[in-house]
């Protein structure tokens, strides 16, 4: 069994605790623990200062998180009670107390033999990171015997156990994994000493989270434009309030077209277009983030939730010489954009992509076209140019990415 060590004890230079601070919408412990899993972790033990009531809201609210699920979680107050946790048999995961890894930074091998994740000493000790030898510096973590924890029954209670591990583990010449100055210039291993490094990391790889898209889909441009700048306090309930307000906003499109007020239907189709957009941007952003976990709605279905109420909506506004004349031809339109859509992300055309599957343009267009009373020729004329652009596009005619 693989059992982790995490630490809640060091107090950072601004007070707080280091395992408290957020990162991502949770905290820095919540991070150790996903990395923790990550690598195989069955058992969890954490380490704090206190003990009952008298630990801190964010240390509980992990334990009653872990424990949902099929890990166990101890917590302990000194090095003397992991000895009980941790037979010779297991292996020990360690994690410095604070100290935050990307699972990128960590090699395959690592993840299932042991060593000691290791950094240049220089670069490392000038952020933060303890020194082991003159070449190396310890990046905080470390996975080792199970039977090395038995040592610590006869070193002081007082004493920080990721320390003495460490030292056990030099002892008994635990392998180093060797990163390189890289990884601490991308901060995918890092030791904050404020939560103003926190919010500069967090900024990095939202800010290289999203796919850059083209303004030739100016809906969804803007929409993950807005996404970016929510985050990271949309994280982790940004996508999950964005497809419920898409699927509400379009259900009430579709009753107000229905209730004979297309325009106020038509602006709902705006919002709630706007709304799937959003969603879209942060599912994309959580999807890339390094060890997000929990369910997240898919961004296909909400696309398909609202092309779905995008034709009833359309069958209700259009008021065709009858009912089935309506629905064909609203459903021919969506059908028409996604059939382009299609094809070009086959062929890798990524602006006109962005172009046919931006319901936010084509929502204002009903919008527009609905104002002056041209909604059926102006649909058409979409739906005949999406189609031809499909058939252009087609392999058959030859046309492929070059």
């Amino acid at each position: 069994m693989r059992i982790a060590l995490l630490s809640a004890v060091k107090i950072n230079q601004s007070g707080e605790r280091a395992a408290d601070l957020p990162f991502l919408g949770r905290t820095v412990l919540a991070a150790q623990f996903e990395l923790a899993v990550e690598l195989g972790a069955e058992r969890i033990v954490c380490l704090t200062a206190g003990q009952g009531k008298g630990q801190a809201p964010e240390t509980l609210s992990l334990q009653h998180h872990v424990e949902e699920g099929s890990i166990d979680f101890h917590i302990i107050a000194s090095h003397l009670a992991l000895t009980r946790l941790v037979s010779a048999d297991d292996e020990l995961i360690t994690i410095e107390d604070g100290v935050l890894i990307d699972r990128a930074a960590i090699s395959a091998e690592m993840a299932s033999e042991r060593g000691l994740l290791c950094v240049p000493e220089v670069a490392g000790t000038a952020r933060g990171f303890q020194r082991i030898d003159a070449r190396w510096a310890w990046a905080g973590l470390m996975i080792i015997r199970g039977d090395m924890v038995s040592r610590l029954a006869d070193l002081p209670a007082d004493s920080d156990p990721a320390s003495l591990l460490l030292r056990i583990a030099l002892q008994a010449r635990v392998p180093i994994v060797a990163l390189g100055e890289d990884h601490l210039a991308a901060g995918t291993v890092l030791q904050p000493q404020s939560a103003e490094e926190l919010v500069q990391r967090e900024s990095r790889l939202i800010s290289s989270a999203l796919e850059e898209r083209s303004w030739a889909g100016p809906g969804t441009k803007l929409a993950r434009m807005v996404s970016l700048k929510m985050m990271p306090g949309a994280l982790p309930k940004g996508s999950v309030h964005s497809a419920i307000a898409s699927g509400v906003l379009g259900f009430g499109a579709a009753c107000l077209a229905a209730a004979s007020l297309p325009i106020p239907g038509a602006i709902a189709l705006v919002f709630a277009a706007f709304s799937a957009a959003m969603h879209g941007g942060f599912t994309d952003i959580e999807k890339s983030l390094p060890s997000r976990k929990g369910i997240r709605t898919k961004v296909s279905n909400i696309s398909n939730l609202l092309d779905i109420l995008i034709v009833i909506s359309l069958t209700a506004i259009l008021g065709l010489s009858g009912p089935t004349l309506s629905v064909v031809f609203a459903s021919i339109a969506v059908i028409a954009l996604r059939l382009a859509a299609h094809a070009a992300r086959r062929l890798g055309f990524s602006p006109w992509q962005d172009l046919w599957e931006d319901r936010l343009v084509l929502s204002i267009v009903i919008v527009i076209s609905e104002v002056f009373g041209q909604l059926a020729p102006l649909l058409a004329a979409i739906s005949l140019s999406a189609l031809v652009f499909a058939l252009i596009c087609d392999e058959k005619f030859g046309l492929r990415q070059t």
